[in-house]
């Protein structure tokens, strides 16, 4: 049998699934359009997370507790002494006077 009908190409951070368009995952990133696996949407690198939905690498940032490296292609964990509390490449903080941080 013939093809009856087509169906658009899903836009980058989605793939094909039936008739419908589904968003890569959180963590997950994907540039390619007109997608019908979910095998290509790719993974964030380690200690990174992205938005569902995402395009392309540079939505990935690094998770709390982590901060970018100084190439900003990796996350690195904050160093003992430092923390982060939120998604993001910002610096690690001091801790507190007082207080401390385990690496």
């Amino acid at each position: 049998p013939g093809t009856s009908s087509c169906i658009e190409d899903c836009d980058a951070g989605t793939y094909q699934v039936a008739s419908s368009c589904t968003a890569c995952t959180a963590g997950t990133y994907s540039s390619s359009v007109g997608a019908v696996s979910q095998s290509t949407c790719l993974s964030c690198p380690f200690s990174s997370s992205s938005p569902s939905g995402s395009t392309s690498l540079d939505a990935c940032v690094c998770l709390p507790g982590y901060t970018a490296s100084q190439n900003d292609v990796a996350c690195a964990e904050c160093p003992t002494g430092t923390y982060k509390a939120s998604n993001g490449t910002l610096a690690c903080s001091e801790c507190p006077l007082h207080t401390s941080s385990v690496a």
